[in-house]
């Protein structure tokens, strides 16, 4: 395969697993004539594009090495137990083995056309072949796949910055709104926020009154100023982060399940006559 030819393969390998499949680019520090490609949400996670030219079998020997250990690298950090990876070299010799590797898989690549019979590739990602094929040609062709990868590049961009763009956090704030208000009517028709029998009637948690409805609404109840202010102090803080990332009702879900198995969890710790109250457990 001539460079030209092995040149523009590569663009389209990179414009499929690209666009249609939506892998990355990993960048692999000490690492030339290679391409990395990641998506781990795939079953094959990594795609090498290989331009080293493997002369023998020791070549390859130390590439399965080398490729061992970086995949051992990138399963510490993404906490992954099986990385399977698939490497194609466009420049290797025909008398070269590929060995069986356990979630390692390696295709040579001596033309466009090898990859439409090639048994492994039908196996793995069959639509790929068909993938390759372009109604332009010449400049026009590179001027597409550019165009493609780069918008598809934007488009994966504008996904990360919607997901940590700053959002209004509602959710937080009706919550906050809502304990400040229980707290002032606990005022209003009790007896205030440190009085036992108003505590009893507002729903806080009780040991032998225990009842599913009070490890709800113990949560929004606060016994005295400080602990509220506390409490919403790191609230403010917390939710803010939280609702910005999971979103307004995922929030409110993660709250209320969290304040509920904090409910539970004091439970062990309570005294038959003791009684709790607050939204400590949902924000720890």
């Amino acid at each position: 395969m001539n460079s030209e030819k092995r040149d523009l393969l590569v663009m389209k390998l990179i414009h499929y697993f690209s666009v249609e499949k939506k892998y990355n680019p990993v960048i692999v520090h000490g690492i030339q004539n290679e391409i990395w490609l990641e998506n781990m949400d795939e079953d094959i996670k990594i795609v090498r594009i290989v331009l080293n030219y493997i002369h023998n079998n020791e070549q390859l020997e130390f590439d399965n090495f080398k490729v061992g250990r970086l995949s051992s690298q990138i399963k510490k950090k993404t906490f992954t137990f099986k990385l399977k990876t698939l490497s194609f070299y466009l420049d290797i010799n025909d008398d070269v083995a590929f060995p069986t590797i356990k979630n390692r898989y390696m295709v040579k690549v001596k033309s466009e056309r090898g990859l439409k019979s090639n048994k492994l590739v039908k196996e793995l990602f069959p639509d790929l072949p068909e993938k390759l094929i372009f109604d332009e040609k010449g400049a026009m062709l590179y001027e597409k796949i550019n165009n493609d990868i780069l918008r598809s590049n934007l488009e994966e961009n504008e996904k990360i910055s919607e997901l940590f763009s700053e959002k209004k956090p509602i959710t937080t704030y009706i919550l906050m709104f809502i304990m400040c208000l229980v707290f002032m009517l606990m005022y209003v028709f009790g007896n205030g926020s440190t009085s036992t029998s108003t505590l009893f009637n507002f729903g806080a948690l009780v040991k032998p009154a225990l009842s599913p409805i009070r490890t709800v609404t113990s949560i929004f109840l606060h016994i005295g100023f400080i602990h509220l202010f506390m409490n919403m102090w790191a609230f403010n803080i917390l939710g803010k982060q939280n609702e910005n990332f999971y979103g307004h009702f995922k929030m409110l879900i993660i709250f209320l399940y969290s304040g509920i198995v904090g409910n539970l969890l004091s439970l062990i710790f309570m005294g038959n006559n003791s009684i709790s109250a607050g939204a400590s457990g949902a924000i720890f």
